[in-house]
């Protein structure tokens, strides 16, 4: 036999001696290769539980819009999870999106029905949309010392800014700040209060000031 026809003989003695030392090698490959395979189901469920959270801690700075695409990401794998879906009505009524805050109640009810968290948010929402049609129930929250006081207080304070109540605004703002004087919301909302306060004030002759305008209850 020549020397060139050797090397078949020799190739397949010499690949199943590489394959003996480096069988550990080869093993713990497969082993990962089954647990990607295992694990991919699971991947859509880790990152729609990483948005969930990151949404969570985002409201928690009132980083609203963040929130907001967090949970949009959230409620596309889990389209019923209730928990989801009561966090981005929230987030959605902070951005300032009722009507797709609304939806997002419609659908938390029809997976939990009429609950408490549900019932309580949607209250936060019409104190926002309209605030005279639920201010004394809010007020009668706040005076019972509601464990949400903060919360309520939030919404009417927005409330009654959105429609030039600033009376009634300064008086939840003050309410709020005595509970939560470093709460950062509530300054940003003072700042509003009275950049409205200064162009009610500055109104010239013959004009409408802002505050005893057209309130808007939309």
């Amino acid at each position: 036999m020549r020397a060139g026809n050797r090397w078949p003989a020799r190739l397949g003695p010499a690949l199943y001696g590489s394959l003996r030392r480096h069988r550990r090698l080869w093993a713990v490959a497969a082993l990962l290769g089954l647990v990607t395979a295992g694990l991919a189901p699971a991947i859509p469920h880790l990152h729609a539980w990483y948005h969930f959270r990151a949404a969570r801690s985002d409201l928690q700075r009132y980083h609203n819009p963040q929130a907001v695409r967090h949970l949009q990401a959230c409620l596309h794998v889990w389209p019923a999870d209730a928990d989801a879906l009561l966090l981005a009505a929230r987030a959605a009524r902070r951005a300032r999106a009722y009507e797709q805050a609304e939806r997002c109640l419609e659908k938390y009810q029809q997976v939990r029905g009429l609950d408490e968290a549900g019932s309580f948010e949607q209250l936060l929402l019409s104190a926002e949309r309209g605030v005279d049609s639920v201010a004394d129930r809010c007020r009668h929250h706040v005076e019972q010392d509601h464990p949400d006081t903060p919360l309520i207080l939030e919404a009417l304070t927005r409330g009654y800014l959105r429609q030039y109540q600033l009376p009634e605004a300064r008086l939840c703002l003050d309410l709020w700040l005595q509970r939560q004087p470093d709460n950062p919301q509530a300054l940003c909302l003072k700042g509003q209060f009275h950049l409205d306060y200064e162009r009610c004030a500055g109104s010239g002759p013959g004009e409408l000031p802002p505050c005893l305008g057209t309130r808007s209850g939309s």
